[in-house]
């Protein structure tokens, strides 16, 4: 499987023959022969099962796509010019049997995948929220699989959910949100009627920071205990979320935490 970048021409990217390393291959120093290298060193525990498709991206991010044998969707922020490689992986809830990049209207790349969610293939598109006709986040959509519903009047009951069916599901009512939602007989019911509705399966953004460390011949700080008074986190269009540590979950399962503010940043 070989997938070429719209942005980058000189590159191409393949899976190895073996299936289990992404590898792309460029035109030498002056244009003489070609180099390459293996784009999943630094993440080779994502890929034990085995890679099975390619797509990518180039608008308006430059991203590789891959799904793997077990059905896993795994993405590659890919800028060979500043020699950026960043892994990261997308839990759907579901299996990814097919992927595919198709340009819109608006000249913005959409991934396209075929998702095995609750004995159901759906097809299903990823779009960059970066590319929303409202500058209101509530009405962006950060569900997987979701439906969208708007008006006229209000209601407390949406349709068209059978995909879903027998799932408990997420709503965005009029931007509030609602949980555990039973989808019976392709409905919901929402505690409160709204007048616009998305409905699916919610999913949490988790980022997790390497370890502290510096660069030291003699020593480093991998091993040692360290003390982290504050923290800092930029965050674009933004509802909150939370920032806590966890201090040894696996035998006292003590959990400490501080919320951040819900104002729009």
């Amino acid at each position: 499987d070989v997938c070429s970048s719209d942005l980058f021409p000189s590159h191409d990217n393949f899976i190895q023959d073996n299936e289990f390393k992404v590898r792309d291959i460029r035109r030498g120093v002056n244009d003489i022969g070609y180099i390459g290298e293996n784009l999943s060193l630094t993440a080779e525990h994502l890929f034990t099962n085995g890679i099975k498709e390619l797509a990518s991206m180039s608008e308006p991010f430059d991203l590789i796509w891959c799904i793997t044998r077990n059905g896993k969707l795994l993405g590659l922020t890919y800028y060979p010019e500043l020699n950026i490689y960043a892994w990261h992986k997308h839990d759907l809830n579901g299996a990814v049997s097919s992927i595919g990049c198709i340009t819109d209207s608006f000249g913005q790349d959409n991934l396209y995948m075929v998702v095995k969610r609750n004995g159901r293939n759906v097809v299903e598109m990823m779009r960059s929220m970066e590319v929303a006709f409202s500058s209101d986040p509530n009405d962006h959509v950060r569900l997987d699989s979701s439906v969208t519903k708007i008006g006229p009047s209000v209601t407390t009951v949406m349709g068209g959910l059978y995909h879903l069916e027998g799932m408990r599901i997420t709503a965005v009512g009029d931007g509030n949100v609602y949980d555990d939602l039973l989808v019976t007989d392709g409905e919901i019911t929402l505690p409160v009627p709204c007048t616009r509705i998305k409905a699916g399966v919610a999913y949490e953004c988790v980022i997790e920071t390497l370890q502290m460390d510096v660069n030291s011949p003699s020593d480093g700080m991998k091993n040692k205990l360290k003390n982290v008074n504050s923290i800092t986190l930029e965050i674009q269009s933004s509802r909150g979320g939370w920032a806590q540590s966890i201090v040894d979950p696996n035998e006292t399962g003590i959990v400490t935490g501080k919320q951040i503010g819900r104002a729009h940043v």
